[in-house]
Parts: structure tokens; sequence; C-alpha cells
């Protein structure tokens, strides 16, 4: 998880994942907010746009077990990060 000061920091849970995964975040995320869930090659597997008063997304995937890359990308918030592994 991103520093507890860092306004847009964001939780994932649970983690590991078995069949869904939800992104909470401290604050609501700004439209034009995108989360992409990536392989460790680089691989783009799901992506979505998020933005507005929910701010927990919950993603359903069908993925083989191992660590992936979970990226929240804003334009002026820049780039976040957080490891996911996927265990069932």
């Amino acid at each position: 998880m991103e520093s507890e000061n860092q306004p847009y920091a964001f939780s994932v849970n649970p983690n590991p994942v078995q069949d869904y995964l939800q992104v909470k975040a401290r604050l609501d995320f700004p439209e034009g907010s995108d989360l992409g869930l990536v392989t460790l090659d680089g691989t783009i597997v799901q992506e979505s746009s998020i933005f507005g008063l929910e701010p927990v997304l919950k993603l359903s995937f069908n993925l083989e077990e191992g660590l992936y890359i979970l990226q929240v990308i804003h334009s002026w918030l820049g780039t976040k990060f957080e490891r996911v592994l996927i265990s069932r």
C-alpha cells in the first residue's frame, strides 16, 4: 500500500487473490483514472476506467496463478503500482 499521507493511496484486498480483487482508495478516484492488471512480462490482461463517487472497484477474472502488477494511472497524479498474487 502507498504511504498513508499520499491522498490517492490505495490498497488491494484480499492479497493473495482467489476470485475477486477489490481496490480501495482513501479518496475518490478522479475522472480520467485507469486501472490495469499486468503480467510481469508487461502484458495487460485487464483494464478499466475508474472515477467518481465509488472508490471501490471489484474485478472478476479468470487468470492463471502467479504474480501480477496492478497499476492505477492518472495524467496529473501519475502511476501507482501494487503487486497482486493470484492463488487458487
